[in-house]
């Protein structure tokens, strides 16, 4: 009897815990779901992955594979809106809770054309690199590979670096050795990439003054000026080649 009783508890509590999974999981799903209010005078706490921890007491480790649960539930082809932005946000989520352990999960994202959270592959990616010396070759492998990455998707991640070392900003990570090898990628870029000339050139001159009115970017505006410029592009082009040339 007494044996039965102890076989009966074990599989009570087996039972709970796999409830409070099942509750966790659902739970995590609603905070990856969440729209907030358009209202901005209604005061309202927006829900994260932290009040989870929280909540179950469950480690960081643990709430990253319950986001990478999430974001297998549902697929790349899902069309309710409401799944998509749980996934989209799940994986996202992983640039603060996820690891570098997180990274081949992400890759699978990243290198699938036709997903629609290929863009937050990329920002959780880069969230979880942001102190790493890895960071740069992960985004050199995105920024420069343009026949499988639109140019809108690379120069977000040239903003998203420059937005990584503006004091102030949201993205600031005040890490000095990592802003070097950020500023040091764009003086790099501003002398190879072919179309993404003026996003990095911009940067290039705002992580490293020295450079605006260097010879070294006369040259590589001049040697990757795209021809036949018209218009806005033209003008905008024009302006930077000016600058180049000014002395303050």
């Amino acid at each position: 009897m007494k044996k039965m009783m102890t076989t009966i508890t074990v599989v009570l509590c087996a039972t709970i815990l796999r409830g409070n999974d099942v509750e966790r999981l659902e739970e995590l799903e609603r905070i990856c779901a969440f729209v907030p209010c358009d209202d901005l005078t209604f005061p309202e706490v927006v829900p994260t992955p932290a009040d989870i921890i929280s909540k179950y007491h469950v480690t960081t480790n643990q709430v990253a594979i319950d986001l990478k649960t999430i974001a297998t539930k549902y697929t790349s082809a899902e069309s309710d809106e409401r799944k998509r932005d749980a996934r989209s946000q799940a994986i996202s989520y992983l640039a603060t809770y996820g690891s570098t352990n997180d990274l081949v999960f992400l890759s699978t994202i990243i290198t699938s054309r036709n997903d629609f959270a290929q863009s937050d592959a990329i920002g959780a990616s880069i969230g979880i690199l942001k102190h790493s010396p890895e960071l740069i070759d992960f985004v050199r492998g995105i920024v420069t590979n343009a026949d499988f990455y639109n140019v809108h998707m690379r120069g977000t991640i040239c903003v998203r670096l420059r937005k990584m070392c503006r004091n102030g900003h949201g993205m600031y990570i005040n890490d000095p050795v990592q802003e070097a090898r950020i500023a040091a990628f764009f003086i790099e870029q501003a002398g190879i990439n072919t179309d993404l000339v003026i996003t990095i050139d911009r940067r290039a001159c705002e992580l490293n003054p020295w450079y605006r009115h260097s010879q070294q970017r006369r040259d590589n505006l001049a040697r990757l000026r795209p021809p036949g410029l018209t218009g806005r592009p033209k003008e905008i082009y024009d302006a930077a080649q000016r600058d180049a040339v000014q002395e303050d």
